[in-house]
């Protein structure tokens, strides 16, 4: 059985790629005028899959700094590393496990782990840092507020808000036609920073010692 999508879809596709012209998007896809308390929940919400599901070049950030025995405390808006170097030697993650069971034994390996809102280095004592890492967007507050993600990627905002508008409507169909559309708009996003990033090119395997 197909599912037609409710109401305002007969408008306009997007509103103002702000916080209050999503907010009335919202309330248009999902066909109600009783939702205004509720709906910043449901694009809070899905900013937290965002999180969770969006990796792409504008989210890139670098922080340069000194280490404070050993330990850095992670930006406000962190959400995973991708490389960290000390003194311009790289460093790989290790569980905290490893972490501590080479700590314990005194084995020196360029290695950090995830403590809390810290990132503790094996050995990196006060040495300068450079970390680089994936960055939330900023979360939507104010009517006039905007981000990277509102502005390229509109469905992303619109269909997961609206998913989670159907949940709490308990339209289990609704939920699942908009999860369909999101997870489309979030493989295409991908598709499209994947072929940025490496230009349409094959990735090549090099053999060892080649260069």
């Amino acid at each position: 059985m197909s599912y037609v999508l409710p109401g305002g879809a007969s408008s306009s596709v997007v509103g103002a790629a702000d916080y209050l012209g999503l907010r009335q998007m919202v309330a248009q896809w999902l066909n109600r005028t009783d939702l205004t308390s509720r709906i910043p929940d449901f694009v809070r919400l899905a900013e937290e899959e965002h999180r969770r599901d969006v990796r792409v070049q504008a989210m890139e950030q670098v922080v340069v700094g000194a280490l404070q025995g050993g330990v850095l405390n992670c930006p406000p808006d962190f959400l995973e590393a991708r490389l960290l170097t000390v003194e311009g030697k790289p460093y790989t993650y290790s569980r905290l496990q490893s972490f501590r069971s080479l700590e314990q034994c005194g084995i020196v390996r360029r290695v950090f782990t995830h403590v809390g809102q810290s990132i503790e280095v094996l050995g990196g004592d006060d040495g300068q840092y450079v970390l680089d890492y994936w960055a939330s967007f900023a979360p939507l507050v104010d009517d006039t507020d905007t981000n990277w993600l509102l502005q390229n990627a509109y469905d992303l905002y619109l269909w997961k808000a609206c998913e989670k508008g159907c949940v709490w409507l308990r339209d289990a169909d609704g939920a699942l036609a908009y999860r369909q559309l999101y997870d489309d708009a979030l493989s295409k996003l991908n598709q499209a920073e994947y072929d940025k990033r490496y230009s349409g090119s094959e990735l090549l395997m090099l053999s060892p010692g080649v260069v």
